[in-house]
């Protein structure tokens, strides 16, 4: 569903890693006096000047401290504001504005009310027309095509720490996402790994006063992260976006099936040490290659079917028209409980 925004957003991650670690490492070498030209052909460039031309340790270290930190903070803001943009035009695409819910049109109204008051600000003058947000509000009455205007449903003033981004989360009709968080297996592993005992609320924050502190200049020595402390900070930022990822997939697939677009196809009931999954799926047809989404507490994301077996018998396709139990491999290693569901494309009318 948001496949593109996801591995975006991990290389993006991953740059960082590597700037990381490539900084560090091009530091501790200058320090050193190890670069060398060990080329025999003599072609080679002059490494007095690299040496000449580079900070201190200590200047390098907050250049690279707040360079990182700075682009991890900004890499996390620009994905969350990406990732409810693109709910909201799923919205726009799938729901008629009359079966939103009362609170989530009550957020619209007021944060469009409040675009109107703010049109004049900078942030609003080469990108929002008067004329355009009354042609929305006309084709919500008259239930044409309507637009939710992410300009005013996402503006925020404060950094996203965990009560700013769940009040972004609640306005796009998303709500508990602290909890989907806290209870997400990347978060809990990067925790576990790391050995912290605090919840990712407290390392968001971090993050946010670190970037604060980069972008005012305000960084002590004795502040300073290590390369090993900012890999940390990306893993976050990175175990954070999956976590947003499928909160987000799971509010749409939850939205479509409050319509009645989509039913559960299945209910995964137990796993085998070999990855393959016992399952008892209702009326529907599942065929090899196909793709669903696996859901359960604080997780959402798409699994394809390797593997059909029914009482034993190998499988290409298999129609079912009564709840009967059917084995599944699938392209990932999935859990021990989960719901089954089609993307709407493919569930049953």
């Amino acid at each position: 569903m948001y496949e593109i925004l996801a591995e975006r957003v991990r290389q993006n991650i991953e740059s960082v890693k590597k700037h990381i670690s490539f900084s560090a490492n091009v530091r501790m070498m200058v320090n050193n006096k190890a670069l060398r030209c060990n080329n025999a052909a003599g072609l080679c460039f002059d490494v007095g000047l690299l040496y000449q031309s580079a900070p201190t340790s200590i200047e390098w270290r907050i250049i690279d401290h707040c360079s990182a930190i700075t682009r991890l903070y900004g890499v996390y803001e620009k994905f969350v504001e990406d990732l409810l943009t693109a709910h909201l035009q799923f919205i726009e695409r799938n729901v008629a504005y009359t079966d939103l819910d009362d609170k989530f049109q009550t957020q619209h109204r007021r944060a469009v009310g409040q675009i109107l008051i703010d049109l004049d600000r900078e942030r609003y003058k080469s990108t929002i027309r008067f004329e355009s947000v009354l042609d929305d509000i006309k084709n919500i009455f008259n239930g044409g095509t309507y637009r939710l205007l992410p300009e005013a449903l996402l503006s925020h003033d404060q950094n996203l720490r965990m009560s700013e981004l769940t009040t972004l989360f609640e306005k796009c009709g998303i709500p508990k996402v602290k909890e989907w968080i806290d209870g997400h297996r990347a978060i809990r592993r990067f925790l576990a790994e790391n050995g912290q005992e605090d919840k990712a609320e407290s390392k968001l924050g971090q993050l946010v006063q670190y970037r604060n502190d980069a972008a005012h200049g305000g960084i002590e020595v004795d502040d300073l992260l290590g390369t090993e402390a900012l890999l940390e900070f990306a893993n976050f930022v990175e175990s954070l976006c999956a976590a947003l990822t499928e909160c987000v997939q799971w509010a749409c697939l939850r939205k479509v099936r409050e319509l009645g677009r989509i039913d559960r196809a299945g209910v995964i009931k137990e796993r085998f040490s070999n990855g393959a999954v016992v399952a008892v799926v209702q009326e529907n047809t599942f065929d090899l290659g196909a793709s669903f989404y696996l859901v359960g507490e604080a997780f959402c994301y798409p699994a394809k079917i390797c593997s059909i077996q029914d009482q034993g018998v190998s499988m290409a396709s298999i129609t079912v028209l009564d709840p009967k139990e059917i084995g599944f491999k699938f392209d990932i290693d999935p859990p021990r409980k989960a719901d089954m569901y089609y993307w709407p494309e493919r569930a049953r009318s």
